[in-house]
């Protein structure tokens, strides 16, 4: 019988799909969903296999599957959201998950002015050319521009990206730490970290309605919607990533971005959203298909990678009635009645019969 070689195939490409080097050594992989929904792999690597200067914020991670005999699947593509360092008495962490870059604040009364402030305050960095990361912060008691400024810069550093290290102090006997052993004037000595495992963290396409929130006011046709629900979803996607009325907020051109074709296929829903998360609001009209009072039905969405003619992979928003597909991989993520698994992937190396990968799943 021939020997079976299984194991796994990481590519990282820019922000766009072009790729940059392929990844050929890791020590595992964890995939997980969040409560949000969000799709998430983890993967781990020695050090060399990827030092800090391959961490591009935004760059993207593809997880191909290979099988002996048979044409790799793409299993896993998403955007580089995390890196972290681990070793003896040393950790560094920059975590992107759930930071902010454009913040919307709303006053008193439906008339009050919307604001912004973006990513140019000198406590963010630069953002990457997608990074417009939009939240919304309300203040009923005031419609005072400065006022509602200043809450949005509030918010911003309240979400901003989060980046952390921990050493341990070194005595002699053993390791101390600020605070606890040691105070604020204290002469002491850095034990340097030096990282035995580097992981970065990899967030679902999906990452991309994350991104923006229902940037219109109450009752205009672009928040207020009724109409079947896989056109109302993705009408909310279209006029907030490709055809917003402020064009700042429109994805580049070049990402490839698409959505699919109209069909009309799901039950009729009325949903209104003012300032709400893209993502959320999606979920939200999915959820309301199967309750519909006639003909009601199971609404999916996901964001698939199609190739372009160059080879390239670009995601595409589809939506689908009842079943989705044979396509279960963790790329796509549903709006609703998610896909919901944890899976392990401890790579044992090359025994001599191929690389072989131990796979763990729940």
């Amino acid at each position: 019988m021939a020997e079976r070689d299984s194991g796994y195939i990481l590519k990282l490409t820019d922000v766009f799909g072009n790729k940059r080097r392929d990844l050929d050594q890791f020590s595992g992989i964890r995939w997980a969903q969040r409560l949000d929904g969000m799709g998430v792999a983890n993967v781990s690597f020695a050090p060399g296999d990827f030092p800090q200067k391959l961490f591009t914020l935004d760059d993207r991670l593809e997880i191909w599957r290979k099988v002996r005999g048979r044409v790799p699947r793409l299993v896993f593509v998403g955007f580089l959201r995390g890196y972290a360092e681990s070793g003896d008495g040393y950790s560094y962490a920059q975590d992107y998950e759930d930071e902010l870059t454009f913040v919307y604040a709303g006053g008193q009364g439906q008339a009050a002015a919307r604001t912004f402030t973006n990513a140019s305050d000198a406590e963010r960095i630069a953002a990457s050319v997608i990074n417009r990361r939009e939240g919304f912060v309300t203040n009923t008691n005031t419609t005072d521009t400065t006022t509602l400024q200043d809450d949005a810069r509030d918010e911003l550093r309240e979400y901003r990206y989060r980046d952390a290290i921990t050493r341990v102090v070194e005595d002699g006997a053993g390791g101390k730490f600020y605070g606890q052993d040691y105070s604020l004037g204290d002469v002491v000595t850095i034990k340097t970290g030096t990282p035995d495992e580097v992981t970065v963290t990899v967030v679902s396409m999906l990452d991309l309605l994350m991104r923006r929130v229902v940037a219109y006011a109450a009752e205009s046709s672009e928040s207020a919607k009724s109409g079947p629900a896989d056109d109302v979803i993705k009408e909310y996607v279209d006029e907030n990533l490709l055809n917003a009325t402020d064009t700042d907020r429109n994805l580049p051109a070049e990402l490839g971005f698409k959505i699919d074709a109209s069909t009309s296929s799901g039950p009729v829903v009325k949903h209104s959203s003012v300032y709400g998360n893209l993502l959320n609001v999606c979920q939200r009209v999915a959820e309301k298909a199967p309750l519909a009072a006639s003909n009601p039905a199971v609404v999916r969405f996901g964001i698939v990678m199609e190739k372009d003619a160059g080879g390239r992979l670009i995601p595409v928003f589809k939506t689908s009635i009842g079943q989705w597909g044979q396509d279960k991989s963790s790329s796509i993520i549903f709006g609703n009645g998610p896909l919901s698994r944890v899976v392990e992937v401890s790579n044992v190396g090359d025994t001599g019969r191929g690389i072989v990968t131990r796979l763990k799943t729940q």
